[in-house]
């Protein structure tokens, strides 16, 4: 896979660092679903898909994404699966997109693909060229009002339509 510059891939799961026990941004966002080194590794590492991982090389921006390349609608594409950092450092965020794109060019995959459910990370999708596909989802719960959670391509069935 590409090399891209302040992330570095990681081939082994004891190479990763989950941030704050694998709730990134617990106290920023209603609800945080856990990415710690069991998740990363049930998740990515023993999937039958080929993933690649990449996370900051230092160790003050707390960040990772997980792309693989498929196929959507008979088009070849980057999938930009997940995506973790802390919204201390938002600007990361920008850099993520920019390194997921990198890679894309290097592979010539002409699109790259994700999902976003955090209104404030818009604009840098926006400022990264990304355009805006499709309609928000509700989020139902029974206990209390959620208005902000981080929904990726690797929840639920977020990947059902990339071969």
């Amino acid at each position: 896979m590409a090399k891209v510059d302040k992330f570095k891939l990681i081939e082994n799961i004891e190479d990763f660092t989950a941030y704050n026990g694998g709730f990134w941004n617990q106290s920023y966002i209603d609800a945080d679903f856990v990415r710690d080194q069991n998740f990363i590794n049930n998740r990515f590492f023993l999937h039958y898909n080929k993933y690649y991982l990449y996370q900051t090389n230092q160790k003050y921006d707390y960040a990772y994404f997980v792309v693989r390349p498929a196929q959507y609608k008979n088009t070849a594409v980057l999938a930009l699966v997940d995506y973790r950092f802390s919204f201390k450092d938002i600007n990361i965020w920008y850099d993520i997109l920019t390194a997921v794109k990198s890679i894309a060019h290097k592979l010539r995959l002409p699109i790259v693909l994700t999902r976003c459910s955090v209104n404030r990370l818009f604009p840098g999708l926006q400022k990264a060229g990304f355009l805006h596909k499709g309609e928000g989802g509700d989020i139902v719960t029974s206990e209390h009002s959620i208005s902000e959670v981080i929904i990726t391509l690797a929840d639920s069935d977020g990947e059902n339509g990339l071969i």
